[in-house]
């Protein structure tokens, strides 16, 4: 993990682990913190005095090998600051890469204590390649075991098993009060086929449900964007959004316009749906 200076493009770095590989991307948050999850552990870093240091490292259960839908061996998930403070950083999650995949809250302190760990899904689709939504105290996942991905990248490993019908569901896990544990709030079965993306202002959870065949990707898949309610997890909305192997979005996020228009990226190029 590196830190560059733009005015004197000095660099310094600090070592996260040998033998460990960063698959995902990492984030940052207040007092020069960042999150990176390796295949083998979450780290907290932070900048201070001129160097980087490891404040804490929390191993995970990486599993017996990559799970189908996945595109690493170990956790498929970004880390996530959250929290109700000022800054909105006072827990940090992830989940692990467990044969039931797990839900993995951390607190963001110089302790890392581990705040809950909350089993997701079922055992014959629990994985995820997807960075969990926080906002306040409520963690949204969504599954995107069996997912088909057109193509794995190098080095990504077996896949065990090695292939799996995609079921999807998304489930939303809440940290209590009093930061004893966590609950499941809800659990939808809807097929995310893109990373779901919360707007705070309408409360409201966007994303692009894909319909068809469980097993591959096929001319015959239709995707529809969808909106789920954030406190109950109902449809909101449905509509019609394209059909065909190449509007398959492969789990990336969209984004909402100035005007409340949806931008999703597709194999093929760019969807926009009008509000």
């Amino acid at each position: 993990m590196g830190v560059v200076n733009r005015k004197t493009k000095k660099i310094i770095s600090h070592k996260v682990g040998n033998g460990e590989m960063v698959a995902n991307s990492f984030s940052t948050a207040s007092n020069n913190r960042a999150a990176v999850v390796t295949t083998h552990a979450l780290y907290l870093l932070q900048k201070e005095n001129g160097k980087i240091s490891t404040k804490w490292r929390q191993a995970y259960d990486r599993g017996i090998a990559r799970k189908p839908g996945q595109l690493s061996w170990g956790s498929g998930a970004t880390p996530t600051f959250f929290g109700t403070n000022a800054t909105q950083d006072e827990f940090v999650t992830i989940t692990d890469n467990a044969k039931r995949m797990n839900l993995l809250v951390y607190q963001n302190d110089n302790t890392g204590r581990e705040i809950c760990k909350v089993p997701l899904f079922g055992d014959n689709n629990s994985g995820t390649e997807d960075s969990s939504i926080a906002y306040g105290r409520a963690i949204v996942t969504s599954s995107t075991y069996g997912y088909p991905y057109p193509k794995y990248p190098d080095g990504a490993g077996k896949s065990i098993p090695e292939k799996a019908p995609f079921i999807g569901g998304i489930t939303r896990v809440d940290v209590k009060p009093d930061n004893s544990g966590c609950v499941t709030k809800w659990t939808s079965d809807l097929r995310s086929a893109a990373l779901p993306k919360l707007s705070v202002p309408d409360n409201l959870i966007y994303t692009i449900e894909r319909t068809g065949p469980s097993d591959n990707a096929t001319a015959l898949d239709s995707y529809h964007f969808v909106t789920l309610d954030w406190e109950t997890g109902a449809v909101r909305s449905k509509k019609f959004w394209s059909f065909g192997l190449l509007s398959n979005p492969l789990q990336t996020v969209g984004n909402v316009g100035l005007d409340n228009s949806y931008w999703q990226g597709t194999m093929n190029g760019i969807i926009r749906v009008l509000p």
